[in-house]
């Protein structure tokens, strides 16, 4: 009986040393998070995930909103293209218009 309450103890202060080496690590550990800026490893590897979801998340609203101007632009574009054309062709037909004004003018003036 002697000799399994030596094991006995000796697993005790074994455990028990386990147990406060694991407290020291823990305390240590805390320090130097906390020297470090307090935050865990967990914890910023946590925060760089939702930031990144984050960022995705913004980059396709950017995508989206440049793709939406892409359109807007090219609808004004095009309406200013389809108002513009026959605008400059009545020019041209107007200025026909008075060339033949002109000319029957002359030839009135001859005649």
């Amino acid at each position: 009986s002697y000799g399994s309450s030596l094991i006995d103890l000796q697993r005790s202060r074994r455990y028990l040393m386990g147990k406060a080496r694991r407290k020291r690590r823990a305390a240590f550990g805390e320090l130097l998070s906390e020297h470090l800026g307090g935050v865990s490893k967990a914890q910023k590897a946590s925060q760089k995930r939702k930031e990144s979801k984050a960022g995705a998340v913004v980059n396709q609203l950017q995508k989206l909103e440049a793709d939406r101007e892409k359109k807007r632009n090219y609808r004004t574009f095009l309406m200013e293209e389809l108002t513009r054309e026959p605008a400059e062709k009545l020019k041209a037909s107007q200025s026909e218009l008075l060339g033949m004004q002109k000319q029957v003018k002359k030839s009135e003036k001859a005649g």
